[in-house]
């Protein structure tokens, strides 16, 4: 296949004797550069070689002036704003920069399609005034002020634009203005210069001019890239604009339109396949490739239309690409550092002195981070985890680290008041990554370097300028300049695997076409609103619309369809998000045009058949498990009755819960500290029968005493808020409520308090050396009756201690709370000596139904058969824990 930049270069060498008189003049760089190497190629002679412009080099070069950098564009246009508004009108500067950008877009439209100004915004103010505040009979502050605004916008262009022209500067949209006035001048300059225009489609309105008035002066020639059959199909998008140059150029109206090829229809195979997510259409591509010759990978294009799937592409390469060339670029924001930064302005726009734990997990765990704190990252991890420090300050880390290491979190954490100072401690930052990653970091060093060259730039910019006055303002200006800064990448541009964005391939043909994210919403993009111009307005003066734009793309599309031997088309089609999983309409088009077949792909899933995790027993394990069944904890019993992979993990391996900050009171923290207040509060009672002065006494001071357990556990109560702050006030309610249970209690009856968190071990009747041991939380006697009671501040109902048979107190963990009961019951048998005896549960959750008991049938009393049975169960759960036959297995939760 002939590619549409070599028939174009055969046919001008042809008929040009000297290139070195010529200026080519294409849509982009990269088109020539591939004009380039392909004279290289033809031309045999040592000649000069030929001027090779972008349309944009080619414009600046025409206006004579140079183009401002888009940040120091906004500042300049504010100087204008503060010039022109009358000072009670004034926004600061931090508001102009929510609405700037947007009008400085319009304004670059408006100068690129030559549009007259003062009847435009005339119009454009009108507009307003009709749509929002005709009427009112009245207009108020707010209305006037806003139609004083838009009434000001011919005032503000015009001192804008003349602001910067007397500097010999200008924004994109003024060079083409300037570049269409100064035409007839530059032609004049260059009368022996023959200038040649190679595949463009879009043009405003101050291209057509130029364009146009080189072609009227004989001094070029253009030539068009598209198909017959867009041209002849007077419906099809992809030939819209050329089709009206065709009808609308005098240029044309003596001079007859070249015939164009007809590939469309002739060449190539196109495939379309729909594929779940990024991910499948990054595999798919590497399945592709994969099969792929490395002749037929040198003249392969991969276009992507979602850039975001760039990053997963590159990971999914297979071994066969030895070579790739992406000229898409990747957007700083994309980059690691990006959200190590982001992560700073947080903390200073937080304004707290103190540190807020995730903020500084997110800081020292980010990859840059704990590659310079090494080991130290583990141990602020720890002190922050274990002294539960949602907020803290950061002198506390002094001595947990080396002092390199404070150093740098110092820079990090500190407040700063001033934009300039922020930028100072960032670039410090930078020295510190800098002096750290050497050169084997190449990949890390780039991210460095180009956040270096930013911080640099925006350093400069605050010497340069003063209306960034607040770390807000700043934020933003960052934020919008990571978005517009790319790390580029570097490779050989004529070899490989050609990776690129739809906006690259202008001009350019490949023989393999492969393109990603075929999908309604992101070809074409569809609707824009970033404009303060209506459709209507827009459409009256000429300007161009999402139908226009969407026009475009089209072109693009089909353009690389023209020539191409073999297209692959792939479009997410998982339907979670907006727009996901909807083709593109140009898919539903080929459908209708050539016949496509659209077919689904679905990447190789192997399902392995849940099989329960199991661990088997190791003599070393045995031998551990010989010593804990000496005092089994009821705890740990009910553990294996749960989940013996848990048993396994948390008693054998010692793998406990990941140390984290409880930010909001965790349910076994507040248990705990209902617990240890209600052993303080009845710690003076003990072995003494209680009354309702008892209580009265305890009433005045539980508020104190919880405050206290508060305070030891999690934090003092007097800096709780939100949702910590509802669960003390839950603690509170739930003491107060048992309290009044209390009472009600010792209206009719007698209750001794005989212990609190009492600790008991015994032996177990067996051979064996087995035994339990706990902690019980509270042992009385009512009305003579001895009662075993555990707290729980989980909710427990009367039918989760009903025994229906000893072995399904030890197989079902629902009746966990029963296999602990009694353990206790058991324990206090055996070191006390009971005949009856009631044991049970107190639920803070269940409250009305006060002391829940556990039942056999309907007897509530627990006596010496009742415990014989329920120890010979206990010792048959123990055997199977130890028995080195039965594994660990997990059990589905």
């Amino acid at each position: 296949m002939q590619t549409f930049i070599e028939e174009t270069v055969s046919k001008i060498l042809k008929q040009e004797p000297r290139l070195e008189r010529c200026k080519f003049i294409l849509p982009s760089k990269r088109a020539g550069a591939f004009l380039k190497e392909i004279l290289r190629k033809e031309v045999k002679d040592t000649i000069f070689a030929p001027e090779v412009l972008s349309i944009e080099e080619f414009i600046q070069e025409v206006s004579g002036v140079s183009q401002l950098p888009a940040n120091k564009t906004l500042f300049k246009f504010y100087e204008s704003y503060v010039a022109v508004m009358p000072k009670e009108k004034k926004e600061d500067f931090e508001t102009f920069y929510g609405w700037a950008h947007t009008l400085l877009h319009d304004f670059n439209e408006i100068d690129r399609y030559l549009i007259d100004t003062d009847s435009f915004f005339n119009y454009l103010s009108d507009i307003q005034d009709i749509n929002h505040w005709s009427k009112q009979e009245r207009k108020t502050s707010l209305i006037q002020n806003y139609l004083a605004f838009w009434n000001a916008l011919p005032s503000l262009y015009q001192h804008f634009v003349a602001n910067l022209l007397q500097q010999k500067k200008a924004y994109q949209g003024l060079i083409y203005r300037v570049a269409a006035d100064r035409i007839k001048d530059y032609i004049e300059n260059k009368k022996q210069t023959k200038h040649y225009l190679i595949g463009f489609n879009a043009l405003n309105n101050a291209e057509q001019i130029l364009f146009q008035e080189l072609l009227t002066g004989a001094q070029a020639e253009i030539f068009w890239d598209i198909d017959q059959y867009f041209l002849d199909k007077n419906y099809h998008a992809a030939g819209l604009f050329i089709r009206r140059y065709k009808s609308e150029w005098s240029y044309y109206q003596d001079k007859k339109f070249p015939e164009m090829p007809e590939n469309y229809y002739n060449f190539g195979e196109i495939h379309c396949t729909g594929i779940p997510k990024n991910v499948g259409q990054a595999k798919y591509i590497g399945n592709l490739l994969r099969s792929f010759s490395e002749e037929k990978i040198q003249n392969t294009a991969l276009v992507l239309n979602d850039e975001g799937l760039l990053p997963v592409l590159l990971n999914s390469l297979p071994d066969n690409v030895h070579a790739v060339n992406i000229t898409m670029g990747l957007k700083l924001s994309q980059t690691p550092l990006a959200s190590f930064f982001e992560t700073l302005f947080a903390i200073q726009l937080s304004g707290d002195k103190k540190i807020y734990y995730k903020q500084f997990l997110e800081i020292v765990k980010h990859p840059f981070m704990q590659q310079l704190l090494g080991k130290d990252v583990s141990k602020l991890q720890h002190h922050v985890a274990e002294k539960n420090r949602v907020y803290f300050v950061l002198k506390e880390l002094r001595d947990l680290c080396k002092a390199e290491s404070f150093e740098l979190l110092n820079l990090c954490f500190t407040q700063k008041k001033k934009p300039v100072e922020i930028l100072e401690n960032f670039l410090q930052i930078i020295k510190i990554f800098e002096k750290f990653f050497t050169t084997q970091k190449a990949l890390e060093r780039e991210y460095i370097y180009h956040f270096q060259k930013l911080f640099n730039q925006l350093q400069n910019l605050l010497d340069e300028v003063d209306q960034i006055k607040s770390i807000s303002a700043l934020h933003r200006f960052y934020r919008d300049s990571i978005n517009q800064h790319q790390l580029d990448f570097t490779g050989a541009p004529f070899k490989g695997l050609q990776i690129m964005g739809m906006l690259e391939t202008r001009a350019l043909d490949f023989d393999t076409v492969i393109m990603a994210s075929v999908n309604e919403g992101i070809l074409p993009a569809g609707k824009s609103n970033n404009s303060f111009i209506p459709y209507d307005l827009k459409h009256q003066y000429g300007l161009p619309t999402f139908k226009e734009k969407d026009a475009i793309y089209t072109y693009h599309f089909y353009r690389l369809l023209q020539r191409a031997e073999d297209v692959h088309l792939l479009f997410n089609s998982n339907f979670e998000g907006l727009n996901a999983g909807e083709k593109s309409r140009f898919i539903a088009q080929l459908e209708y045009e050539r016949q496509l077949k659209v077919t689904h792909w679905m990447p190789e899933a192997r399902i392995n058949k849940e099989t329960p995790k199991t661990s088997k027993k190791t003599a070393l394990m045995l031998r551990e498990l010989t010593s804990m069944a000496k005092k089994f904890s009821p705890s740990a019993l009910s553990s294996y009755v749960r989940n013996p992979q848990d048993f396994y993990k948390q008693y054998l391996l010692k793998i406990n819960d990941q140390e984290e900050v409880e930010e909001t009171v965790a349910y076994n923290t507040l248990g705990s500290i209902i617990h240890d207040t209600l052993e303080n509060l009845y710690d003076p009672f003990k072995g003494q029968f209680l009354n309702t002065n008892s209580i009265d006494q305890i009433d005045k001071i539980y508020e104190k005493e919880l405050q206290k357990q508060f305070a030891n556990t999690y934090a003092n109560s007097k800096n709780l808020f939100g949702q910590n702050l509802l669960i003390y006030a839950v603690a509170k309610r739930y003491i107060k409520r048992f309290l009044a249970l209390e009472r009600k209690e010792l209206k009719d009856n007698k209750i001794e308090l005989i212990g609190l968190e009492v600790p008991l071990k015994i032996k177990l009747n067996t051979k064996n050396d087995y035994g339990i041991g706990g902690k019980i939380d509270r042992i009385d006697r009512k009305n003579g009756v001895l009662r075993i009671i555990d707290y729980k501040t989980g909710l427990v109902t009367p039918s989760q201690l009903k025994i229906k048979d000893f072995d399904t107190i030890i197989s079902d963990y629902q009746y966990s709370k029963i296999l602990q009961v009694l353990c206790y019951a058991l324990m206090v048998h055996r070191t006390q000596g009971f005949d009856q005896a009631q044991g049970g549960i107190i639920s803070f959750k269940n409250l009305k139904n006060g002391f829940m008991q556990v039942k056999q049938d309907k007897e509530t009393f627990i006596d010496a058969k009742l415990l014989a049975d329920f120890e010979a169960t206990l010792l048959s759960l123990i055997e199977e824990i130890l028995n080195p036959k039965i594994d660990f297995v997990e059990k589905e939760v």
